[in-house]
């Protein structure tokens, strides 16, 4: 597949992500940076440890932004690490951050369930326990695309992650234990699914595309580092593809199948890859929530935007959560963190969108009335046959318009008069008299 995705607005590709954690604090007072290590805490973190409450650590790899940095406040995380693009960080700027959040109520640190992240998060968890501290694990994985658990390291992380960082932040914003924190985080995890797609990959900066896809291709189910994903398929139509993604993920002969019921209370994350654009997200929206309603389930918040991202690649993820009382509150608590999205609460049944009508001038009808009155029967039908003649040459010079208003403005200006022509022959056809 032809990809510009190589072009990036980089300095060095060594030093793009100290740069970009450089720009992100400069642009947000409520944030630092630890000093020697890619680490964005927030300024008050001094009085979570005094008020005993559990603070919170999140990241990964770089190039999934605004994930973590971005979700750093007051009702989320404590603090965010990041490694080198789609690399874990190291065990020792981990345990920097853990020293920096360091409270007498514990840490949790909240991981992508990938085996560097594993790794290393796990080997920072030793060594700060070595230093007296209290800490402790929450792996996420809500992947909903592998069939089965076999011969692989388990469900991936996706942007389930962002939900869970919601939540546990809620939750140590009201005091509650380390282990309940952890307790309540996890089964809510359990009760949460995602699944991607994407049309394009990304390229890691200073490399090539990380991998190819034809232009009239899809592929279905694949990681946020550009792992592969259950299949590849013929490009489809929005409405197509939300349902071929969310048949997988509700396919109850698969292992990691998400357990939708008639009358279950969910949630939704349709999360932008990176190279979507705002339209097509919005029309994602609208089609998973048609799908969702027909399976009689009940969406109470929509979340839409960018969350989790793989750098530029074009494509989206649909995530869904099980919603009780304890979830549905932590959602909806307050936070500051800046990449939180505006929430859209207790969505309508879609076939109770509200619609408004838009008025026909009483004085534009009657002018419509008056000059069909004027024309004689024979009249009407030349003025129709002629009408309709130059609906259809326009319409069969779609592509000569088009190419030569490429060379002065943006090309469609076949495109936009094709739709005039057309919708004046919906017009005709509606009516046995074209109001002019």
């Amino acid at each position: 597949m032809t990809s510009n995705s190589t072009k990036k607005f980089i300095n060095l590709p060594e030093k793009c992500v100290d740069d970009a954690l450089e720009g992100f604090v400069q642009s947000h007072n409520n944030v630092m940076l630890v000093e020697n290590h890619r680490v964005v805490v927030r300024q008050d973190v001094a009085n979570l440890s005094k008020a005993g409450k559990v603070t919170l650590l999140g990241g990964g790899g770089a190039g999934h932004e605004p994930a973590f940095a971005g979700f750093v406040g007051v009702g989320m995380l404590t603090a965010a690490i990041s490694g080198a693009v789609f690399a874990s960080p190291p065990p020792s700027s981990i345990l920097a951050a853990l020293r920096a959040i360091s409270s007498p109520a514990g840490m949790l640190m909240i991981v992508l369930n990938y085996t560097g992240d594993r790794l290393n998060f796990g080997i920072a968890a030793e060594r700060a326990k070595a230093e007296g501290m209290r800490v402790d694990m929450l792996f996420v994985g809500d992947d909903c695309a592998l069939t089965s658990g076999d011969k692989s390291a388990g469900r991936r992380g996706l942007c389930g992650m962002i939900l869970a960082q919601k939540m546990a932040g809620a939750l140590a914003e009201m005091g509650k234990s380390l282990e309940e924190v952890k307790a309540t985080v996890t089964a809510a995890v359990k009760n949460m699914g995602t699944i991607g797609l994407s049309l394009s990959p990304c390229s890691v900066p200073g490399h090539g595309p990380t991998f190819t896809i034809g232009e009239d291709e899809m592929e279905l189910g694949l990681g946020i580092h550009g792992e592969a994903g259950v299949r590849r398929m013929k490009l489809l139509p929005a409405a197509e593809t939300v349902s071929v993604m969310l048949d997988h993920m509700l396919d109850q002969k698969s292992a990691t199948c998400f357990p939708l019921k008639s009358g279950d209370a969910v949630a939704l994350a349709v999360n932008n890859l990176g190279g979507t654009s705002v339209l097509e997200l919005n029309i994602v929206t609208m089609e998973a929530l048609r799908y969702l309603e027909k399976k009689g389930a009940a969406v109470e918040q929509v979340y839409a935007g960018s969350l989790i991202t793989s750098l530029e690649m074009a494509g989206f993820s649909l995530t869904l959560l099980l919603l009780d009382d304890v979830r549905r509150s932590c959602l909806n608590q307050v936070t500051e963190a800046p990449a939180w999205p505006h929430v859209f609460w207790n969505v309508p049944r879609n076939n109770n969108l509200p619609k408004l009508r838009e008025p026909q001038s009483i004085a534009a009808a009657q002018t419509a009335e008056q000059s069909n009155a004027k024309l004689t029967p024979d009249g009407r039908d030349a003025l129709q046959r002629a009408v309709r003649s130059a609906c259809e040459a326009l319409i069969a010079r779609h592509d000569h318009l088009n190419a030569l208003d490429e060379g002065c403005g943006d090309g469609d200006c076949g495109s936009t008069i094709t739709r005039g022509a057309k919708g004046v022959r919906l017009l005709e056809g509606g009516s046995s008299t074209m109001s002019l």
